[in-house]
């Protein structure tokens, strides 16, 4: 009984001591002074990640011609809600422009006297402006795009010619060409490019010109263009002879582009040395008819390759023996020894190759000597 007592004491002496303690001495002090914690702020999307404008940076117009410019609208959230597009000071920045916000589309005809006189363009900022409500709250966004109005003109540009092209050129040199525009309402003159054609292989990557050309002394209204061809930049362009085409083209200080002119030049890599295509020893039977025949070749099959016989196959040792290659019609030439030897031994033909080709009036040749070795035996 003593010892059931004890047990009772000791058990509230425990308890007591725990009342003592503050249950809350662990917490923050709004949990001890009973304050609910602050409400934090949901993070907002920025607008420009949630909706696009899709217009171009800037759209070119021209006097008198109706202009329809396309506006789009894409949401990456369904949550965001249009509830409106406008274009402010559409009528101040362009007499007589609807918006159609039904179709997205701006519709505009520039008039005559928007282009001031002293000017060929007229740039002016558009503001696209789209209203709604995201995430419980009123949004807009904006995207500024420029129009160009340029002044139309009744008379473009004219290629008149083009000088010192649809010629032979050769690798490794620079030629010289012009080209002459005539061009009458432009205060300084046309600009000229040179664009790939669509047949053929393009060489205007050979091309060095400038972009505006010198007005002709003589006659205002013409515009001389002087420029290169400039076929150093690569060690070879082609294999084989090739046609590289151009067009050029002018477009008038008011945007009016001209005629389309072709131009053409032919380009040939440098004259090579001809070829010998024969065997180093070749054997005859004394006493008997033998026939051995040979090649001289262009290895580019650009020029004309003539043979030649330098030895005298009339006079001995040769004597009997007949000589003959094939006149020079084009990139080869086949060379033939018939002969019947009477003796044994080794006798030398020499034989001499002639490449010719001519690039603009001049006639240039690369040749070169081979001796043709024939063994005679019994």
């Amino acid at each position: 009984m003593r010892l059931l007592l004890i047990f009772l004491v000791l058990g509230l002496t425990a308890c007591h001591s725990g009342w003592d303690k503050d249950p809350f001495a662990n917490e923050a002090d709004n949990v001890k002074n009973g304050v609910p914690p602050e409400k934090k702020d949901t993070a907002v999307a920025p607008i420009q990640s949630v909706l696009f404008i899709d217009i171009e940076p800037f759209y070119e117009l021209k006097i008198g011609q109706k202009a329809i410019i396309q506006i789009g609208l894409r949401k990456t959230d369904p949550a965001f809600t249009v509830t409106g597009v406008s274009v402010p000071d559409l009528e101040e920045n362009y007499p007589g422009a609807v918006f159609d916000e039904t179709k997205m589309q701006v519709i505009w005809t520039p008039e005559e006297d928007y282009v001031p006189e002293s000017a060929f363009i007229r740039r002016t900022p558009l503001e696209i402006t789209v209203y709604g409500e995201y995430q419980g709250a009123p949004r807009s966004y904006s995207k500024t795009t420029s129009i160009n109005v340029l002044k139309g003109n009744a008379t473009p540009p004219e290629i008149i010619s083009v000088e010192g092209m649809n010629q032979d050129f050769v690798e490794g040199s620079v030629y010289e060409f012009k080209v002459v525009v005539r061009d009458r309402v432009s205060p300084k003159g046309p600009s000229l490019s040179a664009v790939k054609s669509g047949i053929g292989n393009n060489g205007s990557a050979y091309l060095d010109y400038p972009a505006y050309g010198i007005q002709d002394f003589n006659d205002p209204s013409l515009w001389n263009f002087l420029g290169k061809v400039d076929l150093t930049k690569v060690s070879e362009i082609t294999e084989n002879s090739e046609k590289l085409r151009i067009n050029f083209i002018a477009h008038s200080t008011f945007g009016e582009p001209s005629n389309l002119e072709p131009a053409a030049f032919k380009v040939y890599t440098d004259l090579k040395t001809p070829i010998f295509f024969n065997e180093k020893v070749k054997t005859f039977k004394k006493g008997t008819l033998n026939s051995y025949s040979f090649t001289v070749v262009d290895a580019k099959s650009e020029g004309k390759v003539e043979g030649l016989f330098v030895t005298d196959c009339t006079r001995e040792p040769y004597a009997g023996s007949v000589c003959d290659c094939t006149p020079p019609k084009g990139a080869f030439s086949t060379c033939t020894i018939e002969w019947v030897p009477q003796k044994v031994g080794t006798f030398d033909f020499e034989v001499k190759g002639i490449n010719r080709l001519t690039i603009n009036g001049s006639l240039a040749e690369r040749e070169m000597t081979q001796k043709i070795k024939i063994e005679v035996k019994e």
